[in-house]
């Protein structure tokens, strides 16, 4: 005989630690009938749902929604003391504002119309113990991606770069919706970081002084190094120096098709050269981080003449 399923819809609209530590690995690690799904509230209208597990924050849409499900058991989870104004008051106040007004002003009705509760300490547990909340326990997330090999690839330029950034910005959104192997890292301040947020598998490094940097590179391992240059005026009179960078790093690169770098690269020894095309980019880059061996061996090239 099947055993029944049990749906579930956490509601949230993207992954965080919440989720990843309590949520979805405590419900795919004891429920094995259970469906997990990350969406956005519009998906609350899901008729077909036993369980709707709320990560935290909720609105008063979701609110309505949830009063309307009678026959949905709604679960709420809460890893912080989100329903204490004295805990939350002295806060920074964008944080403050998000609890106060997604979590805090709902914990009396959340009291009538939420059937369980979930916690993920001892402290919240007794805290709020006239909610009879179960314990939930942190479990390690096991990596998703489906390939062994994972492949590194960066674009180290400095804010005179932004430009360039800005032109890899859909490059690697292509990038990473076709393969879950490749992670890229950048340099930028918070409104690079903002741009990046949302695709999956990217780290916006905080920019670092010469000396650090050059100790980073050293350190540092990658696989590809990203090196575009767009047509103007002032990148006329750069130099080729990234080829060093990405040198150092063990990356063999992928630079702009321009008489700047044609000065030190032969295209498909100590490097790929490519027209300004992103799509060209994207299959390039798809190309190598799919291709192990020809990766490698241009990764060697790059290391004998650089020695």
């Amino acid at each position: 005989m099947n055993q029944k399923r049990t749906s579930y819809l956490i509601k949230k609209n993207y992954l965080t630690s919440s989720l990843s530590y309590f949520l979805e690995t405590y419900t795919r690690r004891f429920s094995h009938q259970v469906d997990v799904a990350i969406t956005s509230r519009l998906l609350l209208k899901i008729k077909a749902l036993n369980v709707i597990l709320i990560c935290r924050y909720i609105n008063l849409s979701s609110l309505i929604n949830l009063i309307k499900r009678k026959k949905t058991k709604a679960i709420y989870f809460f890893d912080d003391d989100l329903f204490d104004f004295n805990a939350i008051r002295k806060l920074p106040l964008k944080y403050f504002l998000k609890i106060f007004f997604s979590a805090y002003i709902y914990k009396y009705i959340l009291k009538y119309i939420i059937d369980e509760f979930w916690v993920s300490n001892v402290y919240l547990q007794k805290k709020y113990a006239y909610l009879k909340p179960k314990l939930i326990h942190p479990h390690q997330i096991k990596d998703q991606s489906r390939a062994s090999k994972k492949i590194i690839i960066c674009y180290h330029g400095s804010a005179s770069h932004i430009t360039e950034i800005r032109w890899l910005l859909p490059i690697i959104s292509g990038v990473q919706k076709r393969l879950d192997n490749t992670h890229f890292e950048l340099f930028g301040n918070s409104s690079i970081n903002k741009a990046f947020k949302h695709i999956p598998r990217v780290s916006v490094l905080h920019p670092m002084s010469w000396e650090n940097y050059l100790a980073y590179t050293y350190s540092h391992k990658t696989d590809m190094g990203l090196a575009p240059l767009l047509d103007s005026k002032f990148n006329l009179g750069r130099s080729p120096t990234k080829y060093f960078d990405y040198a150092r790093m063990g990356a063999v690169g992928i630079y702009s098709d321009n008489l700047i770098y044609k000065r030190i690269i032969v295209n498909n020894k100590n490097g790929i050269l490519l027209k300004n095309e992103p799509e060209v980019w994207i299959k390039k880059i798809v190309e190598l981080a799919t291709d192990i061996k020809k990766l490698k061996k241009l990764k060697i090239q790059v290391g004998r003449e650089t020695k």
